[in-house]
C-alpha cells in the first residue's frame, strides 16, 4: 500500500510533464488529455489546471478554457495567473469588459507583472478604472522590468501616459519607443521597400496552377489583411459555427516570409496536413480558418499547393490603423511597424497585392472592411459562404470592438508622412 500511495503522486507529476511537453509540440489534445490524468490524480494541482486552460484556449476552446480557470480560482482564489489568463481569453473572444475586471484583479494580486500591466494598457482608452491606473503607476514607479525586450519600457510608458490623458507626450513616447526599436533590431527599412517591390512582382507574373478539388478536402480560410485591421475579429465571429475550426495548431506548418522567392517550391501541402484533415473531417468540420498577416507572402503557394483554399482579404481605414500599428508593441520583429512611411508603404502594398491575387483566382478571393464587419457580420459570414459553399447555419451577436485610439494620433502621426511615400 505504501508503494501504491507513492506511486500516485509520481504518476501525476509524469502526466503533468508530458501534458507540457505535448503542449509545447503543438499535440494540444494529448496534452489536455495528460493534463486531466494528472487531475484525477492530484485534484488540487493549479498548475495543472492553468496549463490545461491554456491548451484549451490555443486549441480554439474558449469556453473549455474559461472554465478550467475558473477550477483553478476555486483551488486557489488569489491566483493571479488564473485570472490573468482568463482575461487574455474573454478579450480575444471581444468581451473586453470582462477582460479589463480579470486583468484587474490579476494585477491587484500580482502588482510587480508586466505582462498584466501591458495587456491592460493595450485596453481601449478610457476603459481602465482609476485604481488599476494607480497599481500601474505605481508599477512604473517601483518595479523593474522582466522584460529583456528593447523598447518595452518605453511603450509601456507611452501607453500609461495615453491612459492617463497626456496624449502629446504618450505619442512623443511612443515615437521614441520606435526609435529605440528599430536602432536595436538594426532595421533596414530599404530593404522592406524591395520586398514589397519583389512580391508585387511575383504575383504579376504568377500564373496559377488551379488544382482539381479533392471532395474529401477540408476547405481552408486564409483570413488576410494588414496587422491591427481586423482579422481576428472575423475569425472570431466565423469560429462561432461548429463546422469551422480554427488553425491554431498547424498554421506552423506553413511556410512564410521569404517563402515566396523560391518558385519551385516542392512542399506537399496536402501531405502536410493529410492525418489532421481525416481526423477534423470525422469529427464533421468542413473547414479550418488561419489568420496570419505575413502569410500574404505564401499565398502563391497557398493558392497552388492547397485544393479548397479561401482568401478572404480584411482592410480597415488607413487613417485609423496606421497610427495603431505605429503604436503597438510587436512581440516579433514587425520591421514595417516602426517607421511612418514604411507603415504607410506596407498598407499600400498590401492593398495592391491582395486586388493583384484576386485578379488572378477571382472565384477564389473576397475582399471586406472592419468597419463592415462591426456594422453587419450577418452580410459578411453570409458572402464568405457563397464564396466557400459553407452553410453558416448560426447566429451572431454583434459585438462592437472600440478603436483602442479613437483618431487621438491621427493628425500628429500623419505629420510625419513625408509627402509622395
Amino acid at each position: 500500500m505504501l508503494l501504491s500511495a507513492r506511486a500516485k503522486p509520481e504518476r501525476a507529476d509524469s502526466h503533468y510533464n508530458l501534458g507540457n511537453a505535448l503542449a509545447e509540440k503543438g499535440e494540444l489534445e494529448a496534452s489536455i488529455d495528460h493534463y486531466n490524468r494528472c487531475l484525477v490524480i492530484r485534484p488540487y494541482d493549479v498548475c495543472a489546471c492553468l496549463n490545461k486552460g491554456n491548451a484549451q484556449r490555443n486549441k480554439g476552446d474558449m469556453d473549455g478554457a474559461i472554465a478550467t480557470y475558473k477550477q483553478a480560482i476555486k483551488i486557489k482564489p488569489n491566483y493571479a495567473e488564473a485570472y490573468y489568463n482568463m482575461g487574455v481569453t474573454l478579450n480575444s473572444m471581444g468581451n473586453l469588459d470582462a477582460a479589463i475586471e480579470n486583468y484587474c484583479k490579476a494585477l491587484s494580486l500580482k502588482p510587480s507583472d508586466d505582462s498584466i500591466v501591458g495587456s491592460l494598457l493595450r485596453m481601449p482608452v478610457g476603459s481602465i478604472p482609476k485604481e488599476a491606473l494607480n497599481h500601474i503607476k505605481h508599477f512604473l514607479d517601483h518595479f523593474a522590468f522582466s522584460s529583456s525586450i528593447v523598447g518595452d519600457a518605453q511603450f509601456l510608458e507611452a501607453g500609461y501616459l495615453l491612459h492617463s490623458g497626456d496624449t502629446e507626450l504618450a505619442f512623443k513616447k511612443f515615437c521614441l519607443a520606435n526609435k529605440v526599436k528599430a536602432l536595436a533590431l538594426e532595421c533596414d527599412f530599404g530593404k522592406q521597400k524591395e520586398k514589397f517591390i519583389t512580391y508585387t512582382q511575383d504575383i504579376k507574373l504568377w500564373e496559377p496552377n488551379i488544382s482539381v478539388f479533392k471532395k474529401t478536402a477540408l476547405k481552408k480560410i486564409f483570413i488576410l489583411g494588414p496587422s491591427r485591421s481586423g482579422k481576428s475579429t472575423l475569425e472570431h465571429i466565423i469560429n462561432k459555427s461548429p463546422k469551422i475550426k480554427s488553425f491554431y495548431e498547424d498554421h506552423k506548418a506553413i511556410p512564410k516570409s521569404d517563402a515566396h522567392l523560391d518558385l519551385n517550391c516542392s512542399i506537399d501541402f496536402e501531405e502536410i496536413f493529410f492525418e489532421k484533415e481525416s481526423e477534423l473531417i470525422s469529427q464533421g468540420y468542413e473547414a479550418i480558418t488561419c489568420t496570419d498577416p505575413s502569410l500574404l507572402y505564401s499565398v502563391i503557394y497557398l493558392a497552388d499547393k492547397l485544393p479548397n483554399s479561401y482568401f478572404v482579404f480584411v482592410s480597415r481605414n488607413k487613417k485609423d490603423v496606421a497610427p495603431e500599428i505605429f503604436t503597438t508593441n510587436y512581440r516579433e520583429d514587425n520591421f514595417h511597424s516602426y517607421e511612418p512611411n514604411i507603415i504607410m508603404s506596407y498598407l499600400n502594398f498590401y492593398t495592391v497585392a491582395s486586388y493583384n491575387i484576386e485578379a488572378k483566382i477571382p472565384n477564389r478571393v473576397m475582399h471586406c472592411s472592419f468597419d463592415k464587419i462591426i456594422e453587419n457580420p450577418s452580410n459578411i459570414i453570409k458572402s464568405i459562404g457563397d464564396l466557400t459553399s459553407i452553410d453558416f447555419n448560426f447566429k451572431i451577436r454583434n459585438s462592437k470592438k472600440l478603436s483602442r485610439f479613437e483618431s487621438i494620433f491621427q493628425k500628429e502621426f500623419h505629420k510625419l508622412i513625408q509627402p509622395n511615400k
